[in-house]
């Protein structure tokens, strides 16, 4: 009878460490699963950070050509307006002259 007890005991433990094996065996399924998950996250951001750098790149040196393009817009305009007269007068005596010499 002991022997008896004894195998039984026996075949229990076993039992119970091939459970122990299967979670285990499930756990690192899990593990691998996160893991997985985590690198495809991480590489989803730093590909996510490059885009929104280039974008703010892009921005910034959208931003420095229109400040540019003011300016110069601005300084056409001033360049202009002091012409007007200068140039005007003349331009207008021209034609007037060689029409009157035809």
């Amino acid at each position: 009878m002991k022997w008896l007890r004894k195998f039984k005991i026996n075949e229990n433990k076993s039992e119970l460490l091939n459970q122990i094996k299967r979670i285990k065996d499930s756990l690192n399924e899990i593990v691998n699963e996160i893991t997985d998950y985590n690198k495809n996250i991480t590489k989803v951001e730093t590909e996510f950070a490059g885009k929104l750098r280039k974008v703010d790149e892009n921005t910034n040196k959208a931003l420095s050509l229109a400040k540019v393009c003011v300016i110069i817009v601005g300084i056409g305009t001033i360049a202009a307006t002091v012409a007007i007269p200068l140039t005007a007068g003349a331009s207008l005596n021209a034609c007037f002259s060689r029409k009157w010499l035809h």
